[in-house]
């Protein structure tokens, strides 16, 4: 039988205190939510709807510690209020002898179909932690019963690696963030970490054989090859150790979900202040490469300002000329003079470093700024360097590679540049033997470290945007690549789609998301390809062409870029800044791969765009408005923003995009 008891207290003024047996039942109700925990095993409701048949939590010392391990249980109910807002926390006490106190916290926020939690452990002794997971389940829930999709999302964006969504089939891993939800209905489950200064985390779901999922797990301490580790995850130490806390949302839109959860991590840690548009601009890497110099930098600058800035590309009466890898072909008296140029022409100034990354692979030569040799600032793993991209990662918590981060940020702000590109962040989070600071035991730790001396050291006057680097932490960076090194064809705009269909939510948690250098011309590229190419840039985020402008440059490439970065329409839609979401978001062209159809509704009007990546034949499309959220009863007038076709249409959107092409809708709304 059971036993309730019952004793309510004033706790410190702080709340409620339920002190219970190790077999009696705890009930909470916080607005939707309800909570039923009986011996380290909690329910979970939203509604009527069991989110959770059986949560716990656990932990790893020397083995797997869970809370139904637990004999001692005790509860109390606080106000809180933090960065997500005014709420409550439900905290749970688990004791017994032999074992470090776990505390277990839920936050609830009025309103919300997400809750918060999180796990810390207490300890007399000295206590070192690999493994945390506040969210670890057994049981179906209900709405996943049937056949649902799986969120993977990579832990960086490095070796081309894609987003997908996978059948909930066997066990899945995907980092910081997954969501579970039913494709038709759109419903989901939103589970992923908030928190991303110490941990590396995964989000796991374990499928049975009939299809339903039976365990879902979100933990700190995952690493893997797709993490760029040889070693396990380090341990955090401490008399407390706290594991990340972990956003668990039941959304009737999976998409809202991961643009809430999204949100939840930049009220957490802003990423930031911007105030400015879009950046428009140029990057060297797309086409010039290892070969760009001082010349050839100012002939872009004046190709810019002669064809494109009178013509509509530019923002915020800007733009950005971007000096990629190999900018050290130019002396530090031509970078200033570049940089002048720039500002004669009514440009900005932009430039490339990789903070964390020695590309000489040299042990013995010294560290820019310092006497110290490389050899003693490399991360180790089993007491050998470790390689990725062909570069050797360097430690972000030395003092020599702080020293080197002021070294080259001293000499971009004498030159006067505003804008930066950082890249290969990877290699700092990589987990190592051991770090220059004995206080850092993570490689996320160690990367945290490093990203707020380089933000420091830009003193907020540069727009700062990433590259190749791990999806969170968020907040030392305005954009970030949302996919790496895409070029110019079909099969470039569809990787970097594939990006922006599972992850264009990250446009809330960045201030906005970067869709790589956009080119026209390569051999064999067509115009619908170019088309599609800027359609996918301007869809995404930041805008920013990467073709050899040059005196001696291709004409072709000239002439396609007047052509394309001076639609007066779709110029507009980059100077939105927000990416466009997919229509389905399960329906990819295969695993791995983009999804065809994308939207954003504004005020007054709805953008609906279709993309055909077959080079073979056109693309027959029938879009319900009910999936665009139009009124099937009502009938719109819409322009292709390319052709200028104007059409009418009612109950669905129709059309025919040609091979390797794209079709750019703008319905009004009123």
């Amino acid at each position: 039988m059971k036993r309730y008891i019952l004793v309510l207290a004033l706790f410190a003024g702080l709340g409620l205190l339920w002190s219970c047996a190790s077999d009696a039942e705890m009930r909470w109700k916080e607005g939707r939510w309800q909570l039923i925990s009986q011996s380290g095993k909690t329910t979970v409701y939203l509604d009527s709807t069991m989110v959770f048949p059986e949560l716990i939590a656990a932990y790893r010392l020397d083995s797997v510690v869970k809370t139904s391990d637990y004999t001692g249980h005790a509860a109390r109910r606080y106000e809180i209020e933090d960065e997500l807002g005014k709420g409550v926390c439900y905290e749970v006490e688990h004791t017994r002898s032999g074992l470090p106190d776990l505390v277990q916290r839920f936050y609830f926020y009025p309103g919300k179909t997400c809750f918060f939690t999180e796990i810390e452990l207490v300890g007399d002794a000295l206590l070192a932690c690999g493994y945390m997971a506040p969210v670890k389940t057994t049981g179906t829930p209900a709405f996943l019963q049937e056949q649902g999709q799986f969120l993977f999302v990579p832990f960086d964006n490095d070796c081309w690696v894609k987003y997908d969504v996978r059948p909930l089939a066997g066990e899945q891993l995907s980092y910081e963030v997954s969501a579970l939800f039913q494709p038709r209905s759109r419903r989901g489950l939103i589970v992923g970490s908030v928190e991303h200064d110490a941990w590396k985390t995964g989000v796991r779901s374990q499928t049975d054989q009939a299809g339903s999922v039976n365990g879902v797990e979100c933990f700190g301490g995952v690493t893997s090859a797709l993490t760029r580790d040889t070693l396990q995850h380090g341990k955090l130490k401490g008399k407390t150790v706290k594991s990340p806390k972990v956003m668990v949302g039941i959304f009737d839109d999976w998409r809202t979900g991961m643009e809430e959860y999204a949100l939840a991590n930049a009220r957490i840690a802003p990423a930031p202040e911007w105030k400015q548009g879009t950046p428009f601009g140029w990057n060297s890497w797309g086409s010039i490469q290892q070969h760009i110099n001082f010349d050839k930098a100012i002939q872009v600058s004046d190709f810019f300002k002669e064809n494109l800035q009178d013509q509509g590309f530019s923002n915020d009466s800007t733009l950005y000329i971007d000096l990629d890898s190999f900018w050290d072909n130019f002396s530090d008296e031509q970078l200033k003079e570049f940089v002048d140029h720039c500002h004669r022409n009514g440009q900005k100034a932009g430039i490339y470093w990789v903070p964390f990354t020695d590309w000489f692979r040299d042990p013995e030569r010294k560290v820019e700024g310092t006497d110290t040799p490389y050899r003693e600032v490399y991360l180790y793993a089993n007491g050998k360097e470790q390689s990725l991209d062909g570069a050797w990662a360097i430690d972000p918590t030395h003092p020599a590679v702080k020293k080197r981060i002021d070294y080259f940020t001293e000499r971009f702000h004498r030159a006067g540049f505003e804008y930066i590109k950082i890249d290969f962040l990877t290699h700092g989070a990589m987990e190592a033997d051991s770090h220059a600071d004995s206080n850092v035991t993570t490689g996320i730790q160690a990367y945290n470290q490093g990203m707020k001396y380089l933000l420091d050291a830009f003193k907020g006057k540069f727009y700062i945007t990433q590259a190749i680097s791990p999806v969170f932490p968020s907040h030392y960076a305005h954009s970030r690549r949302i996919a790496c090194d895409a070029f110019a064809a079909i099969t470039d705009s569809e990787y970097t789609l594939n990006g922006l269909s599972y992850g264009w939510w990250l446009c809330n948690a960045y201030r906005f998301n970067d869709a790589d250098h956009l080119l026209m011309f390569r051999e064999g590229i067509t115009e619908g390809e170019n088309r599609a190419r800027v359609t996918s840039g301007v869809i995404t985020g930041i805008y920013m062409n990467g073709d050899d402008l040059t005196l001696a440059g291709p004409k072709v490439a000239k002439e396609r870029v007047k052509k394309f970065f001076t639609n007066a329409e779709i110029n507009r839609i980059a100077r939105i800044g927000r990416s466009f979401r997919p229509v389905y978001g399960y329906r990819p062209t295969a695993n791995g791969r983009a999804e065809n159809f994308f939207v954003l509704e504004q005020e007054q009007v709805v953008y609906v765009v279709a993309f055909n990546f077959a080079k073979d034949r056109p693309l027959e499309y029938t879009l319900a408005f009910s999936d665009l959220n139009l009124d099937p009863a009502r009938t719109y007038s819409a322009t292709e923003l390319w052709s200028g076709v104007n059409e009418e249409f009612t109950m669905e959107l129709k059309g025919q995009v040609p091979p390797a092409d794209v079709q750019v809708w703008k319905i009004k709304k009123l």
